[in-house]
């Protein structure tokens, strides 16, 4: 268990220093899509972990953002999430049938149907140059899962077109939507909460959704709730 915890700590620790330089310069990358006028239309089919009221200390970590909220969009309580895969990134234009997302749902219940629940704890914040995340330390299970995922679907002949692997599990909880006017008192609020321990999550459902890139529930449509090591799902879609 320890030895997968420090390899966990050891990826983070290589994402927060290859950051850290830019961050104190005020050198981030700020969101096109969260401007007033963006239009922003994009769709996609995504698994993720629905994060609900389970991060009850949500309010109190946004409290600490709250004197860069010029320059940080902070996500709703309602639209947090982990990602688990990107079946289909969120793209203008996106369309799909239900006879198609019924095939998707088949497959991947299967699949969830062996798999055990688990947990994911949520401690201490970590700052790219896009986003700010909130590490999940889950002794590699959303790994190994993604790996079972992208063999399953391979073999039902399913498409998808992930943005890229991941290895890590994190929450992503804030992006920047204009220039940061005080880096280094943001990067000294995150070396703060650096280490911070904030919530466990218990994972018993992977939801398969159309949504936008930042999980809006106004433009969320949950396809399928599938329950790990369970027997039915519930679908919105037409078999």
């Amino acid at each position: 268990m320890s030895h997968t915890i420090d390899e966990l700590q050891r990826y983070f620790q290589t994402i927060e220093a290859s950051h850290a330089e830019k961050l104190c310069q005020g050198n981030i990358k700020i969101d096109p899509w969260l401007q007033p006028d963006s239009g922003d239309s994009r769709l996609g089919v995504t698994l993720i972990i629905p994060i609900g009221s389970q991060f009850k200390n949500y309010p109190a970590l946004c409290s600490h953002y709250q004197p860069f909220q010029d320059s940080l969009y902070l996500y709703r309580h309602e639209d947090l999430h982990i990602t688990l895969f990107d079946i289909f990134p969120a793209v203008t234009g996106f369309q799909i049938s239900d006879s198609q997302l019924n095939k998707y749902c088949q497959v991947l219940c299967e699949l969830f149907q062996e798999m055990t629940p688990f947990t994911i704890d949520l401690t201490g914040v970590l700052f790219t140059d896009i986003a700010g995340l909130i590490k999940g330390f889950d002794c590699f299970h959303l790994h190994h899962l993604r790996q079972a995922i992208r063999k399953q679907l391979t073999a039902a002949g399913l498409p998808f077109h992930e943005r890229y692997e991941s290895r890590i599990g994190h929450l992503t909880f804030c992006r920047y939507k204009n220039e940061l006017t005080h880096p280094h008192a943001l990067q000294h609020v995150n070396q703060t909460l650096r280490e911070h321990f904030f919530d466990t999550l218990n994972v018993t459902n992977i939801t398969l959704v159309i949504h936008d890139c930042y999980n809006l529930k106004s433009k969320t449509k949950v396809v399928a709730d599938m329950p790990l090591a369970g027997s039915q799902y519930r679908s919105t879609v037409v078999p």
